[in-house]
C-alpha cells in the first residue's frame, strides 16, 4: 500500500511541477517560490521511497523514486536558470527582493 501512495503523490507533484514550468509563456518570477516548494516536496518523496525500499522492493516504489527524482532536476534546473534573470529584473524596476 505505501508504494502505490508513494507513486500517487510522486505522479501529483509531478503534474504540479509541470503545469507551473511548461505553460509559462513567459516570465514568471512570482512562480519560482512554488517551484521551489515542488522541489522540496519530491526530495521528501525521494526520502519516502527510499524508506519503504528498504523495507519491501516494489516496482511501484521504484518508478515512484524515479519520477520524484526527475521532478526534483527539473525544478531545480528551472528555479537556478530564471533564479538570476528574476533577480536582476527585482533590482532593475527597484523591486525589493
Amino acid at each position: 500500500m505505501g508504494g502505490v501512495a508513494a507513486l500517487v503523490l510522486s505522479l501529483l507533484v509531478a503534474v504540479a511541477s509541470a503545469a507551473l514550468t511548461m505553460r509559462s509563456d513567459g516570465l514568471y518570477c512570482d512562480r519560482l517560490a512554488s517551484v521551489t516548494v515542488l522541489a522540496m516536496l519530491a526530495a521528501f518523496l525521494m526520502a519516502l521511497s527510499f524508506r519503504l525500499l528498504a523495507k519491501q522492493r516494489h516496482f511501484t516504489i521504484l518508478v515512484a523514486l524515479a519520477i520524484a527524482a526527475l521532478c526534483l532536476f527539473a525544478d531545480a534546473r528551472f528555479v537556478i536558470h530564471y533564479r538570476g534573470i528574476c533577480h536582476d529584473l527585482q533590482r532593475q524596476f527597484g523591486h525589493p527582493g
